[in-house]
């Protein structure tokens, strides 16, 4: 048993005493993104570029920022065209059911979808953005 515990403080302390500092960690979301301008001030001074590899790889770099810049836009877009889809899915769907109901259920399920509408969302997943939708429009 002592071995057990012998083992496991060392395990313990080799974690602690080796981790890395938060400044060292790579970032693992969107939001700690490399700077376009530190990355290539890292570059030139490890490197030690010269004045014409920096003008090139700062051309390749504002390239490739733009290019991301795009797609995250793209993927915004192409979320919310699919949230839109979503929508109009679940509101067919509640015409249909709304069609087959009496007054009471029907009370009832209106009272349902408004309760529902009430539930905020629920927080992105690490590395999302998040989406801040307008309010649905009111009937």
């Amino acid at each position: 048993m002592k071995k057990l515990f012998a083992a496991l403080m060392l395990v313990f302390l080799s974690t602690t005493l080796f981790a890395q500092p938060k400044e060292h960690q790579v970032p693992k979301s969107p939001k700690h993104k490399m700077n376009p301008e530190k990355m290539l001030m890292g570059l030139k001074h490890r490197l030690l570029l010269n004045d014409d590899q920096f003008s090139d790889i700062k051309e390749i770099v504002f390239n490739a920022e733009k290019q991301m810049v795009d797609i995250r836009a793209e993927q915004l877009e192409q979320k919310m065209q699919m949230m839109e889809k979503r929508k109009s899915v679940m509101d067919k769907t509640a015409e249909k059911i709304s069609d087959l109901l009496d007054e009471e259920q029907l009370k009832k399920f209106e009272q349902m979808k408004a309760e529902r509408e009430m539930i905020p969302p629920p927080p992105p997943k690490k590395g999302e953005e998040q989406l801040i939708l307008p309010p649905p429009p009111k009937k």
